[in-house]
């Protein structure tokens, strides 16, 4: 008999309701794969921006972004944002059509390799990861891990990561005025959470490789089932 488990409270849950399985969620272990060290920026990498990166997508929150950037401008036109990772390119046609003249404040590096894109998160003020639904993303651990905070989505397990008020913010899915806002006050630093911000979210513990390989070796052995 299979024993099943899954990174995050969400996919556990559209498991056992779709599926009619019981399972375990267990985090999987933090580290990361590169050190952020202080290295010569691309010279079209802004003084200051907010950073999406990952894959570059509508599940990601991409498009929701994409709107939400043309409400933003009307009312801080000087926010500018770094995009970094794969997507198609009708998708960056598409979203710089909607833009018009403000696509100059995106820029979009591309996938990078980690020795590359850690220095460019690191020096992000925000990361904007409104995703409409995900496993449980590196991308918000890894932000997490070097201290910048989030701004992202309920129900889409990265609120599972990401503590309102405390590691960054939350929204609902789809409201543009609610993200826009947000955005706008982290741009004008108007919010208690910034980065650098002081606090580990409760889920880190979890994921703290020794406990997480722990739980993992327990539920193998049937020693524990975490739910």
């Amino acid at each position: 008999k299979a024993h099943v488990y899954a990174p995050s409270e969400l996919v556990a849950s559209h498991l056992q309701s779709k599926y009619n399985l019981k399972v375990a969620v267990i985090r999987p272990p933090l580290f990361c794969e590169s050190i952020a060290q202080d290295v010569d920026l691309p010279t079209n990498i802004p003084n200051r921006f907010f950073i999406h990166f990952g894959q570059l997508m509508k599940r990601k929150g991409s498009d929701f972004l994409a709107e939400t950037l043309v409400e933003v401008w009307k009312r801080q036109p000087d926010l500018k944002m770094v995009w970094c990772g794969k997507s198609h390119y009708n998708s960056i046609e598409k979203w710089t059509n909607l833009w018009g003249t403000y696509a100059q404040n995106v820029i979009f590096t591309g996938p990078l390799e980690k020795n590359i894109l850690y220095p460019i998160l690191k020096k992000a003020e925000f990361a904007v990861l409104p995703s409409l639904v995900d496993n449980l993303p590196n991308t918000a651990i890894e932000s997490l891990i070097f201290r910048i905070p989030v701004i992202t989505t309920k129900n889409s397990s990265i609120d599972e990561i990401v503590e309102h008020n405390k590691s960054g913010y939350l929204v609902s899915q789809g409201d543009i005025q609610s993200l826009s806002d947000l955005m706008i006050k982290a741009w004008n630093q108007e919010l208690e959470v910034r980065s650098g911000f002081d606090y580990t979210p409760k889920i880190m513990e979890q994921m703290a490789p020794e406990i997480a390989v722990s739980n993992l070796l327990k539920f193998a052995s049937k020693k524990a089932l975490i739910v």
